[in-house]
């Protein structure tokens, strides 16, 4: 007989199928079909384990997730969706930090060439790195979508 549980949908992915994050902040995988349910709702679901994944199969939706609810207690504490901005701003960062290396690589083995005037050169380097950290940044957020479209 399977195991039970109640508790609330703190989050929903799909890749190739469905999984659902409880509260108990365990991963149950859900199926390939959409599921009833929506982040924030309280549901009661079985639970059965096949080679080692734990999988769920709703039993009721005991309350619907109010619609103002933008944070979840787990048994670790309140867990809040991030501001996109604030996933935009690190992976700028990121892109900006990674641009820096690359473009120091370049310098290092002649595949960067900067002006010969001094007063040229900063210039130049900060428009370099900016092209570059533009391209991953554009890179990043495209790989970013891809993962949310799956």
């Amino acid at each position: 007989m399977p195991d039970t549980y109640e508790g609330v949908v703190v989050k929903l992915s799909k890749k190739r199928a469905w999984s659902v994050l409880m509260d108990d902040e365990t991963w149950y995988g859900a199926g390939f079909s959409e599921p009833e349910f929506a982040e924030g709702d309280r549901i009661k679901i079985n639970i059965t384990t096949n080679k080692g994944y734990k999988n769920l199969e709703l039993v009721e939706i005991v309350e619907k997730a109010a619609a103002s609810a933008s944070t979840t207690e787990t048994k670790k504490g309140t867990w809040k969706p991030q501001d996109p901005s604030v996933q935009a701003e690190i992976r700028y960062q990121a892109a900006l930090k990674v641009a820096v290396d690359i473009v120091e690589l370049g310098i290092e083995v002649d595949a960067v060439k900067l002006p010969t005037a001094v007063a040229k050169r900063l210039d130049a380097l900060v428009d370099i790195v900016d092209g570059v950290a533009c391209d991953l940044f554009d890179r990043a957020l495209a790989k970013g979508e891809e993962a949310n479209d799956d």
